[in-house]
């Protein structure tokens, strides 16, 4: 009976210390490694260009493992959950888009779910989507027109073309005495052209402005019609008018002062000049200006004294010219020649 004891006391000590070595040590399992994702991309894309952001972690995902994906942005408050993503056999992976077709800042996020080994992670990378530039061309740039003459402008804004591209066109006077003022405001038409025709007596700065859209920028271009005046040269006291060649001239006795009228429509009390050329040596020569004040009505009046030399040509025409005529708002206008000579 003692002996019993003493094996069973044997059993059991061996038992105990079995357990004890054993269950302490398999109860104390390590935690999951928590892996870095590190995400690599441009900083920014137009928005049409195709995105790419290549994904690698340390420690390596296992291949195969599922990358899921959320998109926040371009629009303010805007998300959507991307397709799941796969690594590859190195772990690394890629997330990739087409074009976004709207500007603004998007964030993309990365989230692995974790395994036995690794534990899960999250990683975000913030990119800039920025509008691009159209063409945009105003043809004619410059218009050459009589006073209250319709000139036209084509304007092409260049592809590709989408709803909701906007132009609008702005007529500015010269001077200070009129506003800009809108004349046109269109959406452009699929094929990108629009016209403006403008009926102006002044010379005028046109401003054509593309607004923009989600995916262009604004852009402005400018065009001008230069604007002529109505204007006339008359000449009296001639006693008989006659073709010297194929020219006409007025004859004047030498004791006789010619007397020149000049029309323009222009604002009152602005000034005309009277440009005086003389034949000589086979050339016109300048021989003198005179400016001479232009009266309520546009007319302004000048008789040219002094001793007149026979057998000598002269020719003449009245001329407006921003500045010295006092206002800025016509461009530069001449009058025909009058030819005139002295004879005894």
């Amino acid at each position: 009976m003692h002996k019993l004891r003493v094996v069973l006391a044997g059993v059991i000590a061996t038992v105990v210390a079995v357990t004890g070595g054993v269950g302490p040590a398999g109860a104390a399992e390590s935690d999951p490694v928590v892996p870095t994702i590190s995400l690599v991309s441009n900083s920014q894309y137009s928005w049409s260009s195709p995105i790419g952001i290549r994904g690698n972690a340390t420690p390596a995902l296992p291949a195969g493992a599922e990358i899921s994906v959320r998109r926040t942005g371009p629009q303010p408050g805007s998300e959507v959950t991307l397709p799941t993503v796969r690594a590859g056999a190195n772990g690394t992976f890629v997330v990739s888009e087409p074009g976004l077709q709207a500007a603004g800042e998007v964030t993309y996020t990365v989230s692995y779910a974790g395994n036995d080994v690794l534990g899960a992670a999250t990683a975000s990378r913030t990119i800039r989507i920025t509008k691009t530039d159209l063409s945009m061309n105003v043809d004619p740039y410059i218009a050459y027109g009589s006073y209250n003459a319709t000139s036209r402008f084509s304007i092409q804004l260049g592809g590709p073309h989408k709803p909701g591209q906007v132009v609008e066109v702005y007529a500015d006077p010269f001077g200070n005495d009129l506003p800009p003022k809108l004349i046109k405001r269109v959406e452009m038409p699929a094929n990108g052209q629009t016209f403006v025709s403008v009926t102006a007596t002044r010379s005028v700065g046109l401003t054509v402005n593309f607004l923009g859209t989600e995916q262009f920028n604004a852009k402005s271009r400018r065009a001008w019609i230069y604007t002529t005046i109505p204007a006339s040269l008359a000449v009296t006291r001639q006693y008989k008018t006659a073709n010297l060649g194929t020219v006409s001239y007025a004859h004047f006795r030498k004791t006789v002062n010619p007397y020149f009228t000049t029309t323009m429509s222009t604002k009152p009390n602005c000034r005309q000049q009277l440009q005086f050329e003389v034949h000589s040596g086979g050339q016109w020569k300048k021989w003198k200006n005179v400016d001479a004040s232009l009266n309520s009505a546009g007319k302004s009046y000048y008789t040219l004294t002094g001793t007149h030399s026979t057998g000598v040509f002269y020719r003449v025409r009245a001329a407006y010219i921003p500045g010295i005529s006092l206002d800025n708002v016509n461009y530069t206008t001449y009058t025909p020649y009058r030819y005139f000579t002295f004879t005894k």
